[in-house]
């Protein structure tokens, strides 16, 4: 993989195609311009002998000196000679805003894999094709070709969009809000680098703090993994926005596994996995990437909130606590403290209304934010305050009361967010203000909560696939299999299975009966009916053999009205399990990120309850156990209402061994659903009633 240090913080720069009479090459000229650029800008254009005032090369191998990285704004059917030419001169690396590439389809694909094979095997950096560029503050490059109106302030967020017309806006809300950007990247077609590698690239460098990308999809999620363990262990938070998600899969008729994990759930149990902070709009993405700038990851989710407001207060405590945050009842000491410096009117509270007693004693809501800060109860200080929008008639005051909110910041060494009462900009005065007390200000009291919930998430630790246990081959053709042989392959990996036999004959069927013991179940068994309930080809608490003869034409029977040609292999006499819960668990392997471990409640309410928890594989007892405390339904399984407790052990153990199931058989594992899977009370164990697996051929 080439480097990306000559493209992103390029000394010297081509303009490939700059045209007076091009809005991209007008723009991009005007940006640098307004950054200060300090290298020279040279521009290539066959056809003129001068553009924008300055001399004009007929090509790239014609520019004196080294060249660090050409912006190519040519026609996409010579985009390839102009990257011929790249190599020629040894340029570092290339952004091609040029369209017409893969993403027209057709011969675009063709067009783009030459250009790219031509600057791979040229060692150029390839950002796009159909890319609108890059910004880099502080490097003073802002190699972009939509307008720039002002210039971008510095800051520590590396930032990667998969929506080159998007930096715009991001670009304006982040310079509203002073929050300033070491690097934002469009990648475009990402035909060479794609939004990882961007990524990759930020997290090393010393300036960034904290890494932000808008994708639509993960195209390598072993390398995104490993980027983000990376992130992790520099203390460099990955805040995400995954927009595009879709519920689309081919097998869900088959496994109810499928139905309930679409490939939008596979996305977030892998980037649950990575330890990413989700976004979910591009504004609260930005408000994250900020407040973790400014103060890295929140101590915990315990907040308190002082306003002059009693109604913010109120709209802070209904929506904090609907995002999972905590109010804490003050300590004693504290209730005190405030008692001493609120008016007599006042309660002492959290949320805390200081009043608007404020406008008689202006250090009223410092006074009250001093003692907050002292309560070892609380994590987060929520100060809800009014920027001053101009100087006014004494400036001093506003002066001081940032200056001392400020203060007390260092000194109590509290995370103390700073918010208005509504999402409303802050003026160039206000801005000012902030950035003289080094103090960062999040956009409304809900723009706050929704930050502080997102950066207060923990990493999970990142599992790594242990060495599978020896299993079974499978067998060579594909498709689904019968019960027989998926129950089968469970007692094999250690899943605990009824008595049971296949009859073939209502003889067979009654002497396998006698020996298992009444009740039993009959079901017929064929590869060409899955979901034999709906079929009515089962039959439950047979518990003689007149019951049974009767049960066995009548299911027999009904199989065959249901699907007339369906193979029938058999009846399955087993014995009848009863006394627990029946959940759901199973295996579905999505395309791109892998198999994934899935239970929930099953039996007839799969569909109907959709309670259900998703891990990719591998997992060990421990995420198992934490999968089952995720379900709507655990206090069932922890025995509430005077139910006796069920065996969560037993069950965390055949989640595992499935999981060692995806791991060793591998790809050829596409489908696994045993439901219902039977949850006996504790010390009574797991019993798989019914099992669908599905291969590849």
């Amino acid at each position: 993989m080439p480097s990306l240090e000559r493209l992103l913080s390029p000394r010297s720069i081509a303009l490939v195609g700059a045209s007076e009479s091009s809005n991209w090459s007008r723009r991009i000229v005007e940006n640098l311009k307004l950054h200060e650029f300090p290298g020279p800008v040279h521009m290539v254009n066959p056809r003129r002998p001068t553009v924008f005032g300055q001399p004009s090369y007929p090509s790239l191998r014609d520019v004196p000196g080294e060249i660090d990285m050409a912006f190519v704004m040519v026609a996409t059917e010579v985009a390839s000679d102009v990257a011929r030419d790249c190599v020629a001169k040894g340029v570092g690396g290339a952004v091609v805003l040029t369209a017409g590439f893969a993403e027209v389809g057709g011969q675009g694909h063709a067009l783009q894999r030459e250009l790219t094979d031509i600057l791979r095997g040229g060692d150029v950096a390839l950002c796009g094709p159909n890319c609108l560029g890059y910004v880099n503050p502080p490097d003073q490059v802002a190699a972009y070709t939509l307008n720039l109106s002002e210039r971008i302030p510095t800051g520590g967020i590396g930032m990667v969009l998969q929506s080159g017309a998007l930096l715009v806006p991001v670009l304006r809300y982040s310079s509203k809000r002073g929050i300033g950007l070491r690097l934002l990247i469009s990648s475009g077609n990402e035909a060479m680098l794609d939004a990882t590698d961007y990524l990759a690239h930020m997290c090393e460098d010393p300036q960034v703090s904290v890494l932000g990308a808008l994708v639509e999809g993960i195209r390598r999620p072993e390398d995104f993994l490993r980027l983000c363990e990376r992130a992790r262990d520099l203390g460099k938070p990955v805040v995400l926005l995954k927009v595009g998600q879709s519920e689309v899969g081919r097998r869900v008729a088959l496994a109810h596994t499928g139905a309930l994990a679409g490939s939008a759930r596979f996305t977030d149990v892998f980037l649950q996995r990575c330890g990413v902070v989700r976004s979910d709009s591009l504004e609260e993405m930005i408000e994250t990437l900020g407040l973790l700038a400014a103060h890295g990851r929140p101590p915990g989710r315990r907040v308190v909130v002082v306003a002059a407001s009693g109604g913010i207060c109120g709209i802070a405590s209904d929506l904090g606590s609907s995002l999972g945050l905590e109010f804490p009842a003050l300590q004693p000491e504290t209730l005190a403290g405030l008692r001493e410096v609120l008016p007599p009117f006042a309660t002492p509270q959290n949320p805390l209304d200081v009043t608007g007693f404020g406008a008689v004693r202006p250090n009223l809501f410092n006074d009250a934010m001093e003692v907050v800060c002292r309560d070892p109860g609380v994590d987060v200080v929520v100060a809800v305050t009014t920027l001053p929008e101009a100087p006014g008639p004494d400036p001093a005051v506003q002066e001081r009361r940032l200056a001392g909110t400020a203060e007390l910041g260092r000194r109590s060494g509290k995370y103390m967010v700073l918010t208005g009462y509504t999402a409303s900009e802050p003026t160039a005065y206000g801005r000012d203000l902030l950035q003289r007390h080094g103090l960062h200000f999040v956009g409304g009291v809900a723009a706050a909560l929704r930050t502080i919930r997102a950066a207060a998430e923990t990493p999970r630790a990142v599992s790594r696939p242990a060495a599978p246990k020896r299993l079974p081959e499978l067998p060579a053709p594909g498709g689904a299999w019968s019960e027989v042989a998926s129950k089968r392959l469970l007692a094999a990996a250690g899943l605990p299975v009824p008595r049971e036999g296949l009859a073939t004959s209502l003889e067979a069927a009654q002497a396998t009966a006698r020996e298992i013991g009444f009740p039993v179940v009959l079901k017929v068994i064929s590869p060409d009916i899955a979901h034999k309930t709906e079929a009515g080809a089962v039959a439950v608490g047979i518990g003689d053999a007149a019951a049974l003869a009767a049960a066995y034409d009548h299911i027999l029977s009904s199989a065959r009205h249901h699907r007339p040609d369906a193979r029938i292999q058999g009846v399955l006499v087993a014995e009848q399990a009863s006394g627990g819960l029946e959940m759901l668990a199973g295996i579905q392997r999505d395309p791109q990120y892998g198999p994934g471990v899935l239970v929930g409640f099953g039996g007839i309410y799969t569909e109907v309850l959709q309670d259900s928890a998703l891990r990719l594989a591998p997992i060990d007892e421990e995420e198992a156990q934490a999968m089952l405390r995720e379900l709507r339904g655990w206090p069932l399984l922890a025995g509430a209402r005077g139910r006796p407790p069920a065996a969560v052990a037993a069950l965390g153990r055949a989640l595992v061994a499935l999981s060692d199931l995806a791991v060793g058989l591998g790809p050829r594992l596409l489908a696994l659903d045993v439901n219902p899977l039977l949850v006996r009370p504790a010390g009574q164990g797991v019993l798989a009633l019914d099992a669908l697996v599905e291969t590849a051929g």
